[in-house]
């Protein structure tokens, strides 16, 4: 922390001194001394920057910078910029033991043990979704939980604390048997029919992690399992919580199995009547499995 307060002190004072004009002239900003900014990149590293007048996507990179093993960015803003209209919030995290890194009115940074307040609205500069300390989430394969954001630049709307793996509803079938082309199902008033499906529930482990996933070399991954271990982030899924099917009359089942059928009989009191079915999977952990055209059959009753 004490590292980062020193490198956006030195970063204010070569910008006062007037060390960045030349670039900003050369990039179309005229007398302009830019302003300082630390940006994160992921959750280990940051770059020194001076951005010349609004133009955040062509930043002039002072230096890159890493943090030491064991130490990661959690869950806080991107950056910090000089002169910000609001106060930017870094937390730093190494084995459970939290720091954070405030700017204040001066725009100067000091810091202290502990997290980010719960009333900071969290933002910074533009940055990839781990910048924020979060993850990148499978909007197919993932539903996200704990906390979010809105916005980051690899994934607008699936960055969270964390991502649980969707149950995969492998097949759902009907006998008497559906339109292949159309998944519709035409009976009569008074038949019956079953509804049969298999259900993948995605179980992840320890080593399923996308910490670990990410690095590069053994000694890498060895300080991520020891990070791990220490902050007891592994959470297991333990399977599916129900299993759950809308008729589309009214009537409704549940089930708790990875695969199983289904039985209802359906009755119609005009010429035709029409209803879709539609099969849903949730696990323990809240997350549904994605609706898409294998999870639902639509069924035409005649009288």
């Amino acid at each position: 922390m004490e590292k980062m307060r020193g490198d956006f002190s030195n970063l204010k004072k070569r910008v006062l001194d007037g060390e960045f004009i030349g670039n900003c002239t050369g990039l179309g900003n005229f007398n302009t001394p830019g302003v300082a900014q630390i940006r994160f990149q992921d959750k280990q590293n940051y770059t020194l920057e001076v951005i010349c007048g609004d133009v955040q996507s062509s930043p002039i990179i002072s230096s890159k910078e890493q943090l030491p093993p064991l130490v990661e960015k959690i869950f806080g803003d991107s950056g910090v910029t000089d002169l910000s209209d609001e106060m930017s919030e870094v937390a730093i995290n190494v084995l459970g033991r939290k720091a954070v890194i405030k700017q204040n009115e001066a725009g100067d940074l000091t810091w202290s043990y502990g997290e980010i307040s719960e009333e900071h609205s969290v933002a910074g500069p533009p940055a990839a979704c781990s910048a924020y300390g979060l993850t990148c989430c499978s909007t197919t394969e993932e539903e996200g939980y704990g906390k979010g954001i809105q916005g980051a630049l690899d994934c607008p709307k699936s960055c969270f604390e964390g991502c649980w793996e969707r149950p995969l509803i492998l097949s759902f079938n009907t006998q008497p048997y559906y339109s292949t082309d159309s998944r519709t199902l035409t009976i009569n008033s008074g038949e019956e029919v079953e509804f049969n499906y298999v259900i993948s529930e995605s179980q992840k482990d320890v080593f399923a992690d996308s910490s670990l996933r990410d690095q590069g070399t053994t000694s890498s991954v060895i300080l991520a399992v020891v990070s791990q271990w220490f902050e007891k982030k592994v959470q297991t899924q333990t399977g599916l919580q129900s299993v759950a099917i809308d008729y589309g009359d009214g009537a409704k089942a549940l089930d708790t199995q990875t695969a199983g059928v289904f039985t209802h009989k359906y009755l119609c009191n005009k010429p035709i009547c029409q209803y879709k079915v539609n099969l849903k999977a949730t696990n323990q952990q809240g997350a549904e499995a994605q609706a898409t055209n294998i999870n639902s059959v639509d069924v035409i009753v005649r009288q």
